[in-house]
């Protein structure tokens, strides 16, 4: 088991590292010495207050994605790439079929599920559009390669907006297994689910009230074999 989070902010460049610590115990009584997964080289640490984390039941991985940050000279470079990391490999950009990397205004979202339920393309990647005001959710689904890259299908939009991050699980053995979930800032989040195929839309809206204000939504993902659900709980001081 994993856990991913963040610490050692930087006064003078306003990041923080993203860390990752393991247990091997029963219940996570006892953890591992936490590891940097991001370094100021590659400018992969975050200005963000989150991270994204779930466990690839096809690959064997666990696949972390942040958004990236400055850099510890306090440069305004890179500021809105997102980056990802699976299993032992190094901290990955998430590029288009030109190079170029992919914008995020909040913290990317990443669950995977069971081939037998999703498919090939088992894992589901979303993000806020850092590239445009308009602020609308961008996601594709992908399979973790043996050297830990994200080999997708084609970016779409799902056109709502965001004013959080956008939060996305998979939740069901049925025929919608994925499930998205954001917050446009009001007293109001949405959910909608998706069937398995990378080429569906999400279908169903929903909508939940809070009262004062909403804050951003978080989904919890479905764990392989049981009916029971792991979502991850930040707590800041």
């Amino acid at each position: 088991m994993r856990i991913h989070f963040l610490g050692g902010y930087d006064a003078q460049s306003g990041t923080q590292t993203v860390y990752e610590s393991a247990s091997s115990s029963s219940g996570g009584t006892s953890w591992s010495a936490p590891v940097a997964l991001s370094d100021a080289t590659s400018q992969s640490h975050t200005t963000s207050d989150g991270v994204s984390s779930t466990f690839d039941p096809v690959s064997q991985k666990y696949l972390v994605t942040w958004r990236g940050g400055y850099t510890t000279g306090g440069g305004a470079s890179h500021v809105h790439e997102i980056f990802y990391k699976a299993g032992a490999s190094a901290p990955q950009r998430l590029l288009d079929a030109n190079g170029n990397p992919y914008l995020a205004s909040h913290t990317p979202s990443v669950a995977c599920g069971p081939s037998a339920v999703v498919g090939t393309q088992n894992c589901l990647f979303a993000w806020v559009d850092g590239s445009s005001w308009y602020r609308q959710v961008r996601w594709f689904q992908a399979s973790v390669s043996a050297s830990g890259v994200l080999v997708g299908s084609s970016v779409k939009t799902h056109n709502y907006i965001s004013t959080g991050s956008a939060s996305v699980a998979y939740w069901s053995t049925g025929s919608y297994p994925w499930m998205i979930a954001l917050n446009q800032g009001g007293t109001t989040s949405y959910t909608w689910r998706k069937a398995a195929s990378s080429a569906s839309a999400f279908v169903d809206q929903r909508s939940f009230s809070d009262s004062p204000k909403a804050t951003t939504p978080a989904l919890g993902s479905r764990v392989n074999g049981s009916a029971r659900q792991a979502i991850t709980l930040v707590g800041r001081e």
